[in-house]
């Protein structure tokens, strides 16, 4: 299945991905899934400079990263 905005993501690339634990529809009802946050705007691929920049042209570097997680 694909959505709109859905993050296409390379082989041998390094990314930063941000995930929700989400009910997805089934057949037989929902069950939890990981998915993407804002869809693709949740990914972040590297920037090869300690920075990461997302499909909406946002950016983190090391300092917004320790915030997040420390």
């Amino acid at each position: 299945m694909i959505y709109e905005d859905e993050p296409g993501l390379a082989r041998h690339e390094t990314y930063l991905a941000f995930l929700s634990m989400e009910e997805t529809p089934t057949r037989e009802g929902s069950e939890p899934a990981w998915t993407f946050v804002w869809q693709g705007h949740g990914v972040f691929q590297s920037a090869g400079d300690g920075s990461w920049t997302n499909g909406a042209g946002k950016t983190l570097n090391d300092a917004d990263l320790r915030t997040i997680a420390p």
